[in-house]
């Protein structure tokens, strides 16, 4: 019998036409960790939202070395819920100062042991752990060839409790950057967002404008995370979303009016797992 701790995670994604709002989906997350506060697994599932049913569901393990720091990460999702695992990516991590690390991550769609797809990324943070930058590439399809570049900045006023942040990359026009979302951010006592204005680049109907809010607990542990974009005339188009920093999912769908997602913390318990 090991001790362990568990917190849990629902989100909500709805779509909202200006008059009506429809729930498009609803999941809900456990992360379970050791007596040192460190992850040891996460399990997320997704629901249909009409009748409940689980669709799908993914299991995050990641392992650390004797120093305590994370060295990789295994990601599996059953994209179905039959029990087989349909993709896997597998993260690697490595550290290359007490600010900043490196993580490598390969995609297997298939789950078969051949890798589809490769990103790369350098992060490097402040000393009270706000990220200043992050640096990456994609090889969407595993040649060799990078296919994507991205930069993404932060810019603080601690004075005046704000933050900015500017997300470039060259998907539209290989080799030249184009800004593809800039975000304004509030922040609190402790220089961590809790609220702002988002402007992101939609390549098929320009820019559009969005705004995110969050909020925690008293241990400083972010609990609650919602985000709202608005696509005028965005009816049929299949968007491109360079989406906020700070813990958001990568998200594209058919956006009639307005997207919306919440995430929230349901529940915490520490206790004994047999």
């Amino acid at each position: 019998m090991a001790a362990s701790n568990k917190t849990g995670m629902i989100t909500v994604a709805e779509n909202f036409d200006g008059v009506n709002t429809q729930i498009l989906s609803f999941g809900a997350s456990t992360n379970m960790f050791d007596k040192q506060g460190r992850l040891l697994e996460t399990i997320s599932a997704s629901y249909d939202s009409r009748d409940g049913r689980l669709t799908s569901i993914s299991t995050n393990t990641p392992s650390y070395d004797k120093r305590g720091d994370l060295i990789s990460e295994i990601l599996d999702v059953d994209a179905d819920a039959n029990g087989t695992v349909d993709s896997r990516s597998v993260s690697l991590y490595t550290h290359l100062s007490a600010n900043s690390y490196y993580v490598l991550i390969s995609f297997d769609h298939g789950a078969d042991g051949h890798t589809d797809g490769i990103i790369s990324a350098t992060y490097t943070y402040d000393d009270n752990g706000h990220p200043l930058g992050v640096l990456a590439e994609m090889d969407s399809d595993a040649d060799g060839v990078v296919d994507v570049h991205s930069i993404g900045l932060w810019t603080y006023h601690f004075d005046e409790h704000q933050a900015t942040y500017v997300l470039q990359n060259d998907l539209a026009q290989p080799g030249v950057l184009q800004m593809v979302l800039r975000a304004t951010y509030t922040l609190n006592d402790d220089g961590f967002p809790v609220s702002g204005l988002l402007f992101l680049t939609n390549f098929q109907v320009g820019e559009v404008q969005g705004t995110a809010a969050f909020a925690y607990d008293k241990f400083g542990n972010r609990v609650q995370y919602f985000r709202e974009v608005a696509f005028p005339n965005g009816e049929g188009h299949r968007p491109y979303l360079a989406l906020p920093p700070l813990g958001s999912t990568a998200t594209e769908g058919n956006w009639p009016w307005c997207g919306r997602s919440m995430l929230t913390t349901a529940f915490s318990i520490s206790g004994s797992e047999r």
